[in-house]
């Protein structure tokens, strides 16, 4: 028995891949249109979520997920749909991580205009990736946070 080749893993992953958007894409879709009948203005419940890290080779991606309430079941649901995992060298300079993820929300069909807030790491590359951006909240993610509390109170210096 021979194992599977490369090229066959990667078309069904591919093949995965497509199937899951288009799962996302509807519920998306399905999400948006509703808060924004329920809004009868811009929307402005979506949430979204981004992280940078390096693979083990030294390569940086970028996580994006967005979370929005789900309005057309009862109860409200909330949504995290992981929109990407994209490849992103370097610079990550506040300009390029927002340019990265105005590519990602475009590729879903998401306009920036109806993030209400993003919750990223501590650093300051991404805490001023919103600041240019009007009406969008920012916040710091208390995992991170929680991490360089641990990292600073174990330090032997203290």
């Amino acid at each position: 028995m021979s194992g599977l080749s490369r090229q066959s893993v990667t078309r069904e992953c591919e093949k995965l891949y497509c199937e899951k958007k288009i799962d996302v894409s509807l519920t998306l879709t399905t999400i948006v249109s509703a808060l924004t009948n329920f809004c009868k203005t811009n929307v402005k419940l979506i949430s979204i979520s981004h992280d940078i890290w390096s693979s083990v080779q030294g390569k940086s991606f970028m996580g994006v997920t967005i979370h929005a309430m789900d309005i057309t079941q009862t109860p409200w649901k909330i949504e995290t749909l992981k929109l990407a995992c994209v490849y992103h060298p370097s610079p990550h300079d506040a300009e390029r991580n927002l340019a990265k993820i105005e590519q990602v929300l475009s590729d879903w069909g998401i306009p920036l205009e109806v993030l209400m807030c993003s919750t990223q790491d501590t650093t300051g590359n991404s805490i001023n990736v919103f600041k240019k951006v009007k009406n969008v909240e920012t916040f710091p993610c208390s995992s991170h946070t929680s991490q360089l509390f641990v990292k600073h109170t174990s330090d032997d210096r203290y």
